[in-house]
């Protein structure tokens, strides 16, 4: 397997996606282009960009979204760019599958996506779904159980500059909302893949004795809100993201993180990114900035332990969209530090992008989705 990436942030999206498609192309060389991944922002008209990719690789399986920014060892961290890959080989097989309405059927849109790839023994998925309308746990623990044992996921929702609003998701020539599209891969492919933050959890654990989806209206039978107010005060709404939930759903000591995007006075309810279960303990979490980029160090140092394969063809990057926001002028060092964490791995290919939710599905671990947390995928031969 050969990946080749294209990034430009050009402000005529026309001239973006042509510098990209000269650059993935470039790098695959010979290589025949199996599928693809197309990364962008909001900015961009995205029907443009998909036909402009289309007409060089008609029938192209290609999945996608919107972010709030991408990246690349192409041309480094951006917020208002487009960023194009390519996966090529004649060894591998790769196919594109979608399901739509996914608020509407969020346990069987996952098993809908998979029959539409129509591609059976996959031994990788990638998908980049909606962010915003359903329990994503759960469609990932489908997604899971729709697969092959042991087929890992890696993904990110999609997102836009929070505006909430302008939100989509990329599948063949269509411009979505509320989907969920895959890639699926076939052949001797192998995938390891990090899972770190930087935060740490501190102080009590709360058990939610109330909660509804992504809304915690009670810890330990009083008004959630009162967690933050007891560890620091009146927050003003636009920090809470700072501080996410660190949440145990069973009786082990692994946690995942829950951003929380604000909390309601009046009812005394935390609204969190995600859902949160009755039964799960919490904890206030800390973090501070180089402790971000510690966490991407830590991710990318995972991902290359776990790894046992030939030479990787690609590294695949999904870090949180909050995570940027914290580290504000200093975004662009998290992708130095997974470079760096690299060593002799240093050239090979990068892309990603900032997502508002990572996925992960690690074989012979529960798959988990995730918030403030950077996701690393060393990809390449078995």
């Amino acid at each position: 397997m050969k990946v080749g990436v294209g990034h430009s942030d050009d402000v005529d999206g026309e001239v973006a996606i042509a510098e990209a498609i000269a650059q993935a192309a470039s790098a695959i060389g010979e290589a025949p282009a199996r599928g693809a991944m197309l990364l962008l922002s909001v900015d961009y008209d995205a029907a443009t960009i998909l036909a402009a990719v289309r007409a060089r690789w008609p029938g192209l399986p290609i999945i996608g979204c919107t972010t709030d920014g991408e990246l690349s060892s192409a041309s480094g961290f951006a917020e208002d760019s487009v960023l194009l890959v390519l996966f090529a080989g004649h060894d591998i097989e790769v196919a594109a599958g979608l399901a739509e309405d996914l608020s509407q059927d969020p346990l069987g849109a996952p098993a809908r996506a998979v029959a539409a790839a129509g591609l059976e023994g996959a031994t990788l998925c990638l998908t980049t779904p909606v962010s915003n309308t359903c329990d994503l746990t759960a469609v990932l623990r489908a997604l899971a159980a729709a697969l092959p044992d042991g087929c890992p996921i890696v993904g990110g929702t999609a997102g836009d500059h929070l505006e909430f609003t302008l939100i989509r998701e990329l599948y063949g020539d269509r411009v979505l909302q509320d989907a969920l599209p895959i890639l699926l891969f076939r052949g001797p492919i192998l995938t390891s893949i990090g899972v770190a933050s930087g935060w740490v959890p501190v102080g009590r654990e709360y058990r939610v004795t109330s909660s509804t989806g992504h809304r915690i209206h009670e810890l330990d039978g009083g008004p959630a809100v009162e967690i933050y107010e007891r560890h620091w005060g009146a927050l003003p709404a636009w920090r809470f993201t700072e501080y996410p939930l660190a949440m145990y759903t069973d009786d082990s000591d692994t946690w995942v993180l829950r951003a929380v995007f604000s909390g309601d006075k009046e009812d005394g309810s935390l609204v969190c990114a995600a859902d949160v279960p009755v039964g799960a303990r919490v904890r206030i979490t800390e973090v501070q900035r180089v402790s971000i980029l510690d966490g991407a160090r830590e991710s990318t140092t995972t991902a290359i332990q776990g790894w046992n394969g030939g030479d990787p063809a690609a590294v695949f990057v999904v870090s949180c969209a909050g995570r940027k926001w914290l580290l504000g002028t200093r975004a662009a060092e998290e992708l130095s530090a997974v470079q760096e964490s690299l060593g002799e791995w240093g050239d090979v290919p990068i892309f990603g992008f900032c997502s508002f939710g990572e996925m992960v599905r690690v074989p012979g671990r529960a798959s988990q989705y995730h918030n403030q947390t950077c996701v690393i995928a060393v990809i390449g031969h078995g």
